[in-house]
């Protein structure tokens, strides 16, 4: 049984697929839906589906925006896109993310029932590979494995010069090519040796299948990571926020706190001892209930950022196309950082506080004014009346009709 996720902003197309295909009736389980990307991902993060079905435009996160952040941290999830846009750019770029296939609207259930099975039939295979390889790794552990962590501990306590180092991950295959590096040291609260094995079973499963994560190394009762990052741009804030992840799962899963430390990023093998040994001088310094940086910028920096962001949506909330990306982009963080830090910040989602926002303006035309309830979801930034409608009566318990009358009663 494979499980299906469907993201898909037209109310039509999305119970199209859920009520069509007969479910019960294939190997296929449908496990959750969405109407935007950004709502999705959250749900996709903790569902983990084996095939996203997503459209290519939605009103916050676009299909190929959300494509590329699952790809990236989940790349076994197969993806298929749907498109109303017969347009070869979109085709080319669903390429580049590594998405499956590329449908064109209108869908059949009979078409979209032979793409899953065809999707299907490759998950079949990469299972059997997958069983294989599992196979051979329980008869003996790879000596390949040995010396890549060799490699590694060599690298944290400064044993190896750039040269050396370079030479042995060539032989090892271990990608260090041009980039920046960073380091994670991961420390749990459990005592005893069962307990230990635990916890390193909980953060591998947590960084499984990561590109990003170049080893994870068992040291003196720690987990490492070491990590490499095509853009030292944005490696900080891609350290921040796979710690914050490891922390807030690991912990869940565990049930003890883990005491995380992170290393400056640096672009040379030569530094990543010095990495480690700061990773390991604010080991503890992350705190349950938040994200700490760090890197000097501190959380004042962090708390400035979020209130323009809230001053560029507050000022942009009725355009239809202000999105997270947008919005991140304004501020100057990326958007899975921005993401992290908003829910941080204030207790709620990007998408949850844009929606308090429109729907608080809405309630306001609605008292204020004689616009017809349509008209007023396109002053607050919805595109489609009905999906206004639906929000407004999700958040507030009656429609905006409904809503009007009270406030006159």
């Amino acid at each position: 049984m494979y499980s299906v996720f469907v993201v898909e902003d037209e109310i039509v197309t999305r119970e199209g697929i859920r009520n069509s295909i007969p479910w019960d009736n294939t190997r296929f389980s449908l496990v959750g839906e969405a109407p935007d990307g950004e709502m999705a991902l959250h749900a996709i993060r903790e569902m983990k589906p084996d095939i996203l079905i997503t459209d290519i435009r939605m009103p916050f996160m676009d299909g190929l925006t959300l494509a590329r952040i699952v790809k990236e941290d989940m790349p076994w999830v197969k993806i298929i896109i749907l498109s109303g846009h017969d347009e070869f750019q979109y085709a080319r770029q669903a390429i580049t993310i590594g998405v499956e296939e590329y449908l064109l609207k209108p869908i059949s259930s009979g078409d979209m029932l032979s793409t899953l099975e065809r999707i299907g039939a490759r998950l079949d295979e990469e299972k059997k590979r997958l069983f294989d390889l599992e196979t051979l790794r329980r008869k003996v552990r790879s000596s390949d494995q040995i010396l890549r962590e060799k490699w590694g501990a060599d690298l944290m306590a400064g044993r190896l010069d750039s040269r050396s180092a370079l030479e042995r991950a060539d032989a090892l295959d271990i990608d260090v090519s041009a980039g920046a590096y960073g380091v994670m040291v991961i420390r749990s609260g459990q005592n005893g040796e069962g307990e230990s094995s635990r916890f390193e079973g909980i953060v591998e499963s947590l960084v499984q299948g990561r590109r990003d994560v170049l080893l994870s190394l068992p040291l003196m009762g720690d987990r490492i990571l070491l990590m490499r990052f095509d853009n030292p741009e944005e490696a900080e804030d891609r350290l921040y926020s796979l710690a914050q992840a490891v922390k807030f799962e690991g912990e869940r899963k565990a049930g003890v706190p883990l005491s995380i430390g992170i290393g400056p990023a640096v672009t040379h093998l030569e530094e990543i001892g010095r990495s480690y040994g700061e990773a390991e001088q604010v080991l503890g310094f992350m705190s349950s209930s938040r994200l700490h940086n760090i890197m000097g910028s501190g959380e004042k920096k962090h708390g400035d950022q979020i209130h323009q962001a809230k001053g560029y949506i507050d000022r942009n909330y009725m355009s239809p196309d202000i999105s997270l990306n947008a919005v991140a982009t304004h501020v100057n963080i990326s958007p899975n950082h921005f993401s992290t830090l908003f829910s941080q910040e204030e207790g709620l989602t990007f998408i949850e506080y844009l929606t308090r926002v429109r729907l608080d303006q809405a309630k306001r035309l609605l008292k204020m004014s004689s616009l017809k309830c349509s008209d007023i979801a396109y002053e607050v930034g919805y595109g489609d009346p009905h999906y206004f409608s639906f929000i407004f009566k999700k958040n507030t318990g009656i429609s905006p009709s409904e809503y009007r009358r009270s406030e006159k009663n």
